[in-house]
C-alpha cells in the first residue's frame, strides 16, 4: 500500500493493462515513470505513460497492500 518502486522485467513495452493483472490496475491510483506519468481514473488510463517496460523502474501508487507478477506477453 503506498507508493512502492518497481522494475518491470519485460524486455518490451507492454499497455498498462495487459502487463498487470485487473485487481492490480482496479486498485492503482497512478504510475509515474522516467519523465512519465499516468493517472487511473475509473478504470480509465491518462497521461504520458502507456505501457510498461524496456527494463524500466516505476513508481506505483496502490491503496491495497498486492502482491503480482507482470504479463510480459510475447517477451
Amino acid at each position: 500500500e503506498g507508493a512502492n518502486l518497481i522494475a518491470s522485467p519485460c524486455s518490451d513495452e507492454i499497455a498498462i493493462l495487459d502487463a498487470l493483472p485487473s485487481e492490480i490496475t482496479d486498485n492503482l491510483n497512478g504510475i509515474i515513470g522516467q519523465g512519465v506519468a499516468a493517472t487511473n481514473i475509473d478504470g480509465n488510463w491518462y497521461g504520458s505513460l502507456s505501457g510498461l517496460g524496456g527494463g524500466n523502474g516505476y513508481w506505483f501508487q496502490s491503496n491495497i497492500e498486492a502482491c503480482f507478477n507482470y504479463d510480459c506477453v510475447g517477451n
